[in-house]
């Protein structure tokens, strides 16, 4: 999403270049969901949800798969439509949803280190502070995706992820203490059936055997395992969150692997 000429000083910046064709496509997507939820009878918050998802999915999609626009447009188109079927159930819940959405983004943006420069305390410090935020809402699987991820960021023993692991205990930590609370689960059958599209084009999705995409800065080629641990932790998220409620919340992370694992199915279907 950066250009080689932009030098970002944090991990989470990526700039959207609208003269890059993808990105348009992002924007665009973008655009049209909040113009459309708001013509199919959504109020302003649900219909920035169905927009924003839209990206969302668009984005996640670019950090589980750099090397191909392709997946990431049929995550948004998927999230698109599944935003316009699956209108939230209040104003709060729409800003709930979408701050689990840009929760998994920017952790696995991280972890995928496709920025190309390493994450600084304070980003660490945010991405817990939004595990925690989301814990004491009802998408308790997106809350534990910082925390995981910034502790797979740190065993990969480059020079891009966290040097200590204590930011990750705590995101993780952060975002299990709400658990304590009751609260109920917000799930609907779009949301599930995005999730288990997902989990059924999976094993195609965690199968990359590399990655050819550069960083943002230019300066290497982004890590395949980095970009592997990603596809995992985000399937890992996708089931738990099917399994243990809030996958509304999880929806455009849904989108995203199965456009990705789709992808790949098509791609080696095509080779043959």
């Amino acid at each position: 999403m950066n250009t080689a000429n932009s030098r970002p000083a944090l991990a989470l910046a990526r700039t959207l270049d609208l003269s890059v064709p993808s990105n348009q496509l992002a924007a665009g997507g973008a655009l049209a969901g909040l113009l459309l939820g708001r013509l199919s009878g959504q109020s302003w918050a649900g219909s920035l949800r169905t927009g924003a998802g839209a990206f969302a999915a668009w984005a996640t999609a670019r950090e589980l798969d750099p090397d191909h626009t392709q997946s990431a447009a049929a995550a948004l188109a998927a999230e698109l439509l599944l935003g316009l079927a699956d209108s939230p159930e209040s104003d709060l819940a729409a800003l709930e949803e979408l701050l689990a959405a840009f929760l998994a983004v920017g952790s696995l943006r991280l972890l995928s280190a496709t920025v190309g420069t390493a994450s600084t305390l304070p980003e660490q410090l945010a991405l817990a502070g939004g595990a925690l935020a989301a814990g004491t809402t009802d998408h308790k699987a997106a809350a534990l995706v910082p925390g995981a991820a910034l502790l797979l960021s740190h065993t990969r023993g480059d020079d891009l992820g966290p040097e200590e692991p204590w930011t990750g205990v705590g995101a993780l930590v952060a975002g299990l203490l709400p658990t304590l609370l009751a609260s109920n689960e917000r799930d609907s059958l779009p949301a599930r059936l995005a999730a288990m599209a997902a989990l059924v084009v999976a094993p195609a999705a965690v199968n990359i055997e590399e990655v050819s995409a550069r960083n943002d800065l230019d300066t290497a080629q982004i890590a395949q395992e980095r970009v592997k641990s990603s596809r995992l932790l985000s399937t890992g998220a996708v089931a738990l969150g099917l399994i243990a409620g809030g996958s509304r919340g999880l929806r455009p992370l849904s989108a995203a692997c199965a456009g990705v694992g789709l992808w790949m199915l098509a791609g080696r279907a095509g080779t043959k």
